[in-house]
């Protein structure tokens, strides 16, 4: 066979073309915008790593209460703004309803959602960086610190915290985007969508009542003329259109959350100052530098074990608090941007970390428990990101601004000072995008003078921050997957799936004449802390046939009832309680018509369900009236002859009485026991 001459020929052949080729056009546009294809894989290793992370986590406390209450409650206001344990969130029980209905306990589906939302957080805060800073490489340093601190794994792990905290990643970005372009066009548009995103925060995390906060703190810091007092009063009067509209949705919120919050369980409580000062001293000098600087190697797993709070020992508390000196002091030299950026992290941890917290529950029995706890710092992950690059990276107003003084843009802005983040995009910036002229640029910015400039520390500086930065950031990737290699190793969510696994097919193969009886369920699932969203009646449903779910409600009179043992095997029934038999005699004596048989140990209130055994003997069928104390009364009838029923009765106080309602009937009470289901021996 015989080929052309040419490229057509060489194509054919298998060989290179010597004409010109194109590249396809997803390279050629990455090879156009080399720093956001850089960001898209950071996210996409980011979420490979922690979809890794949340595989091997599952439901647990919490989780099942907001699933159980989405499927028992309809979408109304009643349901969306109850107060949980001091969150008030409707967005996230809109989401919980949904799922709840659409796919129970279906851990990869809420898992990829999670994830969903995580990475459309990271892209909104990679959007911020870009809008605030530009595109240029030096912005993916604190990108990938954000992408890859431990600090928010424990939150997105649990699916509970996860609706609180992915919302917000969103929400806070996109509120500081609008509000920066509000800044620096004036257009209300864009505070109308600052105030929106404020919103949305809002309706899933009472943190993000602390979004005004940063933006009012960068408008200070980075937008306003003067220093010290000046800028607060020019930031304040100035923009005070948007802090008026900003103040909205705080007010409302605040407004349901004090109407709702006095029907509810949660309470505000003012702990002692020494607990408080202890709470806080852990979580922000042993618990934060830890996580954020990715040295959080030593993890303790609490209460169901599907958990883990963080235990860093002195060495990794050492090493990071010396690294985090280091990136503080290194951004000082830079002028007022590094104390400003690290001043606003601090006010934002003590108002958003530690006051809600410490207002509402901090038990003082465990401050050392709570001030281990990463979740209570997961948003913070986005502030340090931000408070990083405002260190270290001059906002593009401020380059403008130096770029309009010198008559020239420079060709690389970023100063390289402390741990020496450089900028190494190449050639000036279009001089389009100069906005010195803006009416928003502050004069103050002339004279933010960074004290050191790459142009000033040569091109041999220059050379050496980059390596320098790579290898920080190349160490601080892998001890942060240490990290989650470790906490991997703490927690164990698979009991807990395999059980709810086996339960499904149980459930499922079990038949409708079977009655099946409530239990609590396994500690890896729920504590009885939770009262009965701890309890198989509730957590089950989803799973259970409607017969089987009014059996396990409502425990009515059985021969023989079966519960789900710890495996999430059905099997019969046992008692664990005391059986009382007559002290002489055959049958407990009777007034009248009824026996009366005494119970200790038990409380006087009604509230609490027991199991109830009786075995009875009677002359013909007998209706009889049951009752335990105080507690509601349970009918059942009991054929001719010697018979056994069991049954669920809610009472308390010391004595069980069962009368009959069939004139002329005889019965004997031979034995009663009272207590609590288990499995049967």
């Amino acid at each position: 066979m015989t080929f052309p001459d040419g490229p057509e020929g060489d194509r054919r052949r298998g060989g290179q073309t010597t004409g010109n080729t194109r590249r396809p056009q997803w390279a050629a546009r990455a090879a156009a915008n080399p720093v956001l294809t850089a960001a898209v894989l950071l996210i996409l290793v980011a979420v490979l790593w922690k979809w890794v992370i949340l595989s091997d986590a599952y439901f647990r406390e919490d989780d099942f209460e907001y699933i159980i209450r989405g499927l028992e409650n309809p979408l109304d206001l009643d349901y969306l703004t109850r107060i949980h344990w001091g969150h008030l969130m409707p967005g996230g029980f809109a989401m919980a309803w949904a799922l709840a209905r659409v796919a129970p306990y279906q851990w990869e589906l809420t898992s990829a959602i999670t994830l969903a939302g995580h990475a459309l957080g990271a892209f909104a805060a990679f959007r911020m960086l870009r809008v605030l800073f530009g595109t240029r490489p030096a912005v993916l340093v604190p990108f990938a610190v954000y992408l890859f601190t431990p600090l928010t794994l424990p939150a997105l792990s649990w699916w509970a915290a996860a609706l609180n905290l992915v919302p917000l990643q969103i929400a806070a970005p996109m509120a500081i985007t609008a509000h920066v372009h509000y800044l620096r066009t004036g257009r209300r548009h864009h505070l109308y969508a600052a105030t929106g995103w404020i919103a949305f925060g809002l309706l899933c995390f009472l943190k993000a009542g602390a979004i005004p906060l940063l933006l009012f703190g960068l408008t200070v810091g980075w937008f306003a003329k003067g220093r010290g007092q000046a800028a607060l009063k020019d930031a304040a009067w100035r923009h005070r259109a948007a802090w008026a509209l900003y103040s909205v949705p705080l007010a409302l919120y605040a407004i349901l959350y004090l109407s709702r919050l006095e029907g509810s369980a949660s309470r505000v409580a003012v702990t002692a100052l020494g607990d408080v000062a202890e709470f806080a001293r852990r979580l922000i000098t042993e618990t934060f530098p830890t996580a954020v600087t990715g040295m959080t190697w030593s993890w303790t797993p609490v209460g169901t074990g599907s958990y883990a709070i963080a235990t860093p020992g002195f060495l990794q508390i050492a090493l990071s608090l010396g690294l985090l000196a280091a990136v503080v002091g290194g951004s000082l030299l830079r002028g007022m941007s590094g104390w400003q950026a690290w001043a606003l992290l601090t006010v934002y941890l003590i108002c958003a970390d530690v006051m809600p917290i410490a207002l509402g529950r901090l038990n003082p029995d465990y401050v050392g428990l709570a001030g281990a706890e990463t979740r209570y710092l997961a948003d913070a992950a986005f502030v340090f990101m931000l408070c990083l690059a405002l260190a270290y990276l001059p906002t593009s107003d401020e380059q403008d601004t130096q770029a309009a003084e010198a008559g020239s843009l420079p060709t690389d802005p970023l100063p390289a000072v402390g741990i020496g983040i450089a900028d190494t995009s190449p050639g000036p910036v279009p001089a389009t995008q100069v906005s010195a002229a803006a009416p928003n640029t502050p004069r103050a910015l002339r004279s933010l003078r960074p004290a050191l400039r790459l142009r000033e520390l040569g091109p041999r500086v220059r050379r050496r921050a980059v390596p320098i930065v790579a290898a920080g950031l190349a160490v601080f990737g892998v001890s942060s997957l240490w990290s989650g290699v470790r906490l991997m190793d703490e927690v164990d969510g698979g009991k807990a799936r395999r059980y709810l696994d086996t339960v499904r097919a149980e459930l499922a193969d079990a038949s409708h004449d079977i009655d099946i009886f409530d239990r609590l369920v396994p500690s890896e699932l729920a504590t009885p802390l939770f009262g009965i969203y701890a309890h198989t009646s509730r957590v089950l449903a989803p799973l259970a046939k409607p017969i089987h779910r009014r059996t396990m409600r409502s425990q009515p009179p059985s021969d023989q009832p079966y519960v789900i043992d710890d495996e999430g095997k059905l099997t019969p029934m046992g008692i664990w309680g005391t059986v009382r038999k007559p002290p002489s005699g055959s049958c407990w004596p009777q007034v009248g018509d009824t026996a009366r048989i005494p119970i200790g140990g038990m409380s006087a209130s009604g509230e609490t369900t027991y199991i109830v055994k009786l075995e009875v003997v009677a002359n013909r069928e007998v209706l009889l009236q049951v009752r335990l104390g105080q507690g509601s009364t349970i009918s059942t009838v009991m054929p001719k002859d010697r018979n056994t029923t069991t049954f669920g009765i809610t009472g308390g106080g010391g004595e069980l009485r069962v009368t009959s309602d069939t004139v002329g009937a005889r019965f004997c009470v031979t034995a009663a026991t009272v207590g609590f289901a288990v499995p049967g021996r």
